[in-house]
């Protein structure tokens, strides 16, 4: 027994050693995934031999006995499919790297073609500019359209006034890629030789500003007169239609010589109208809008009300040939609403630097005597010529005319509702301003 004893004992003491050699030799020994030679022991490289900003090859562990996954690659800066699956997309992505200062994301944009040197030089001069953001509540918005829709327009709008344009084409297989970048500035808004797109979004934003000698310059021929632009001028002024988002100004048609576009509108309580441009092409290869078409907009602006009086829109047909723009009184009222004073301001403005002479008439409803009625209306009239004395425009150019109730809008019907007698004789209380102006003799 004691000999079996002294014979077992050396054999675990041996068996014991032997095993943790065999450990000892695994630890050292690199794993066979790892790429290293079977049989031949790696040495570890310390994690702080790495130099800074390299990735430690993918077969050296920087830990013994650990083996580190190779370096997951950085994702990229834009999904260029996601990106260029619409129109909106990709306004909104170049957008977004202007605004996050994102050159990577424009970089890739252009490797994937979406973009080409020229355009990304724009976008790279505002991403790198000190100071050019875009503006944070609204830096995007659709202009409208060109070459059968094909074609669509976005301004990207900056902080200091500033903007880019954005021309995008739909390829073959639906996508969009970006055709132009320029930043707009006043002489690109001014460019009637560029397109008739350009126009047509001069011609609107001019109207929606109430800029009415911006707009006057943009247009040509005797079918857009005086009154229509003013007219337009007053609609937008009051704040109750705002362009839509989707393709605002949408082509019609288009040739070398002449365009038509629809704008389209919603009015403060959501409803929708439009009005109608059409565009000619001079010798000089100047746009002009030729005609306004705005029956649409004006049986819009007939089925809404107005907190300041009435139902009305601001354009009525002269007699004489021609628009008058119209302002509105209350019953037994001469005094002029706020609205009506705005809308003076503009007649106003229009009337500044020239000669020209305008004709105020004064209207009343068919309640009371002829001669009271005369009086109202002079008393209209006159409240009319007094307002744009006060805005500027010479006495010498404006003259009066008590119309009394001869010569109502409207006639109503024996047997008319109350209501409907009263939206009637609510147009007939009314100042008429001629505006097809004759210039004064000398």
């Amino acid at each position: 027994m004691m000999n079996f004893r002294r014979f077992l004992i050396p054999f675990f003491v041996s068996a014991l050693v032997t095993s943790l050699l065999v450990l000892v030799l695994q630890l050292r020994r690199p794993a066979e995934s790892s790429g290293g030679t079977e049989g031949k022991a790696a040495k570890a490289v310390p994690a702080q031999s790495v130099p800074a900003g390299d990735v430690p090859d993918e077969h050296v562990a920087t830990v013994p006995g650990r083996v580190d996954k190779p370096a997951v690659p950085a994702a990229p800066a834009v999904n260029v499919r996601q990106a260029t699956r619409s129109d909106r997309t990709l306004a909104d992505t170049l957008a977004k790297a202007v605004q996050e200062k994102d050159g990577d994301a424009v970089a890739e944009l252009v490797q994937a073609g979406v973009l080409d040197e020229d355009a990304a030089a724009v976008l790279r001069g505002w991403i790198e500019g000190e100071g050019m953001k875009l503006r944070g509540d609204k830096p995007v918005e659709a202009v409208g359209s060109a070459d059968g829709g094909k074609l669509m327009r976005y301004r990207l709008y900056g902080e200091d006034g500033r903007n880019l344009l954005v021309d995008m084409v739909r390829e073959a297989d639906g996508s969009w890629k970006v055709k132009s970048v320029q930043v707009e500035d006043e002489k690109a808004a001014a460019d009637c030789t560029r397109d008739a797109l350009t126009v047509a979004d001069s011609f609107v934003k001019a109207v929606r500003k109430g800029d009415f000698r911006a707009a006057r310059r943009l247009t040509t021929g005797k079918a857009v007169n005086d009154a229509t632009i003013a007219g337009l001028c007053m609609v937008f002024e009051e704040g109750d239609y705002a362009l839509r988002d989707r393709e605002p100004i949408k082509v019609m048609l288009e040739s070398d010589a002449n365009a038509g576009f629809l704008v389209y509108l919603r009015s403060s309580e959501g409803k929708t109208a439009n009005m109608g441009l059409e565009l000619v092409k001079g010798a000089a290869g100047r746009w002009a809008v030729e005609n306004v078409s705005m029956d649409a907009l004006l049986d819009s602006y007939a089925q809404r009300g107005n907190q300041e009086g009435g139902f009305y829109f601001p354009l009525v047909k002269n007699p004489k040939g021609g628009d008058s723009v119209a302002l509105f009184f209350g019953f037994d009222e001469a005094a002029l609403t706020p609205r009506s004073l705005r809308q003076l301001a503009i007649v106003a403005d229009l009337l500044k630097d020239s000669s020209r002479h305008l004709e105020i008439s004064g209207h009343t409803d068919d309640l009371g005597s002829d001669a009271y009625n005369r009086r109202l209306s002079a008393r209209r009239a006159q409240a009319v010529k007094d307002a744009l004395v006060k805005f500027g425009v010479p006495a010498s150019q404006v003259s009066t005319k008590a119309m009394g109730k001869i010569q109502p809008r409207r006639i109503y019907a024996a047997g008319s509702e109350d209501a409907e007698l009263e939206v009637i004789r609510g147009e007939n209380r009314r100042a008429e301003i001629y505006l097809d102006f004759v210039e004064e003799d000398s």
